[in-house]
């Protein structure tokens, strides 16, 4: 959930640092190789060679779309957003941006980029860290001291590489995971969710904070070159091309990768990734959303089958569809044809990969062998079974020898007559049947003799013996925020003043920006009072200014835009008349996240959240159903919390759903 920047002064080691890593395919890969992996909450990306990134997994908030500008240098991957570095030094966003973690960087100084929680970060060529999107914790305050060369982004903190060796980092510091490193040999940094790790020029991986599923164990080994931070579990990428993990297993996130070409390594929630040299992606551990299907070519064809025909020179090869596409759909197949079993074989058709056969023609006499492989974005899978099959050509024929046998024949030369070498097979005909009659002694009667019948002859023709044939298989509808109120003085005989209904209509705006207003309730006049003195008390006009958020996605809570209004009347004590007038603004639902971590380990009193607006933060209190008792730890993947909403003086029980548990 993190990724890493690194300056050109930084070591090698530095660029292994984290998730983002890029690493150079082997020779001759395959088209489109991957250079760099990133992998979120759900869902996993590759950094592309041509420079777009590609995603896989939950995209139910738009975080898997991709990015295909072409000048991707570097990816990160958050909860529900992701980010490019871009060539120009800006940092493009894309998934959800209910807390503005998706707006991006513009400043073109990015040298590097990272993808928390609910924030995003970028590494700058000063040396500073800059920040956006939600800063509940302070997780993105950013670094200013001049000397950073990488970031990675938790949950609900940030950290920062620093050229001395030393790692800063700030934010939420529940567990521990904002301490830092101080010991001046980190070359890389990573960020989970409640934990931070290092990888150090020694080889060894130190981490700090939370350590309740042995995630924040470490590596001792000395040979590790990069490091990964996922939710429970970390990941050490070796020297040797292999990749170490540590801490929760439950879904098989910490088994590894023992290939020995790993050269970037990349951890989610439950699930982790290593970039391989030949350009690939191999993933393990949770698959539930699709998150670890990896990039790859797709496997080979199978259960190749060739047969003759159906014309004499023809043959048909039939085949079945990869057991895996490789995260892609198959766009083509590619039929090979050799002379010689084991090849080498020729390319000699490219076939749409809605079909699964297809027919060779014009092949003269002989035996044929015959490949097949499947192509996808990422390139061209293995090659199938072998098949082979046998072809007559177009040019066997037959000849009758005037001795009655019957040649078949090549006709190479095309003179119409069987040639020395040109003969396949000869076939005799019966010869004359000879039939014994028996002999008699002198004085006897011959019996009738008759000739007995001749059996048909058969005729036996070389066969014709081909090889084995063999197989292996934003916005809502106007809304009222203020119905028409009456408003009736308490302390002389009833008198009433009515104001307007308030109606805000609909405003959006293509970058989020919501503006109400401003709004005038006309003046208004009480009186005559009945039994008192014939006069009128007037109220002046009230103007409600406009109200403006920053945050389509988060909703503004109701604020005071009018104090009351006192006004005196004679034979009575000032009373208030005019009660404030609350306006809201019509924005979506403000996503308040409970978080049941918190309440499992410290007790968390009342949170104050600050919603940006034009007149500054509005600071809005979070507690729990009874403030200041901690988020009760009940709050489950599929539960739900009852939290109070606090404006001023005024308190609101709001239910909140937790959808997954962090």
């Amino acid at each position: 959930m993190a990724s890493v920047g690194v300056r050109a002064i930084m070591l090698l080691l530095a660029m292994f640092a984290a998730v983002v890593v890029l690493g150079l395919p082997e020779a001759g890969a395959a088209a489109e190789p991957a250079v760099g992996v990133a992998v979120g909450e759900f869902y996993s990306c590759a950094l592309i060679s041509n420079g777009n990134v590609h995603c896989w997994g939950l995209n139910d908030k738009g975080q898997s779309a991709g990015y295909s500008g072409g000048n991707a240098v570097g990816v990160a991957a958050g909860r529900y957003h992701s980010c490019a570095l871009l060539s120009n030094g800006n940092v493009s966003c894309w998934g959800y941006n209910g807390q503005w973690q998706s707006v991006g960087y513009s400043g073109g100084l990015a040298i590097g980029v990272a993808a928390g929680g609910a924030h995003s970060c970028a590494a700058l060529s000063n040396g500073n860290v800059i920040c956006w999107g939600s800063n509940t914790g302070g997780q993105s305050a950013g670094y200013s001291g001049g000397n950073a060369v990488g970031v990675a982004a938790g949950h609900l903190h940030s950290c920062a590489l620093l050229s001395n060796g030393n790692v800063h980092c700030w934010g939420l510091n529940s567990d521990g995971q904002s301490a830092g490193y101080s010991g001046g040999i980190a070359v890389g940094v990573a960020a989970g969710t409640w934990h931070s790790c290092a990888v150090l020029s020694n080889g060894n991986v130190q981490c700090w904070g939370s350590n309740d599923t042995g995630q924040s164990a470490g590596y001792p080994g000395g040979n590790a070159v990069g490091v990964a931070a996922g939710g429970f579990h970390s990941c050490s990428l070796l020297s040797s091309g292999n990749v170490h993990c540590w801490g929760s297993n439950v879904a098989g996130q910490s088994a590894g990768y023992s290939g020995g070409n790993a050269v970037g390594v990349a951890a989610g929630n439950d699930h982790s990734c290593a970039l391989l040299s030949s350009g690939n992606v191999h993933c393990w551990g949770s698959n539930s959303r699709g998150q670890s299907t990896g990039y790859s070519p797709p496997s080979a064809p199978r259960n190749l089958e060739a047969l003759p025909g159906p014309g004499v020179d023809e043959i048909t090869l039939k085949w079945q569809l990869p057991a895996s596409d490789g995260g892609f759909a198959v766009s083509s197949f590619r039929v090979y044809r050799g002379d010689e079993s084991d090849g080498p074989y020729d390319l000699v058709a490219d076939v749409p990969a809605g079909n699964l056969t297809y027919t060779d023609t014009k092949r003269s006499l002989g035996v044929y062998h015959y490949v097949v492989s499947a192509v996808n974005l990422r390139g061209e899978g293995p090659i199938s079974n072998e098949a082979t099959a046998f072809a007559f050509g177009p040019r066997v024929k037959t000849q009758s020898n005037p001795d009655g046998s019957l040649t078949v024949y090549d006709d190479r030369n095309g003179n119409g007559q069987a040639d020395e070498g040109e003969e396949i097979a000869h076939v005799e005909r019966p010869g004359p049947a000879n039939v014994t009659i028996p002999g008699q002694q002198a004085d006897e009667s011959i019996p009738e003799q008759s000739t007995p019948a001749v059996p048909p002859q058969s005729v036996t023709t070389p066969g014709v013996t081909a090889p084995p044939t063999c197989s292996v298989q934003a916005c809502d509808e106007p809304t009222t925020v203020s119905d028409e109120q009456t408003i009736t003085s308490p302390e002389v005989p009833p008198q009433t003043i009515t104001t307007p209904s308030v109606l805000i209509p609909q405003v959006c705006t293509p970058l989020g920006l919501v503006c109400v207003g401003p709004f005038t309730i006309p003046e208004q006049t009480v009186g005559p009072t009945p039994g008192l003195p014939s006069q009128n008390a007037t109220v002046p006009a009230i103007v409600l200014p406009a109200v403006c958020s920053m945050a389509p996605n988060a909703c503004l809570p109701a604020t005071e835009v009018l104090p009351p209004q006192t006004i005196d009347v004679p034979g009575n004590d000032p009373m208030p008349l005019t009660p404030a007038v609350r306006v809201g603004v019509a924005t979506d639902d403000f996503v308040l996240e409970v978080d049941p971590h918190l309440g499992e380990t410290s007790a968390v009193g009342p949170v104050t959240v600050e919603i940006p607006t034009p007149f500054g933060p509005f600071p809005v209190t979070v507690c729990a159903s009874t403030c200041p008792a901690p988020v009760p730890p009940s709050a489950s993947a599929q539960g739900s919390v009852t939290v109070l909403v606090a404006v001023g003086d005024e308190e609101k029980s709001v239910t909140v759903g937790v959808d997954e548990a962090v």
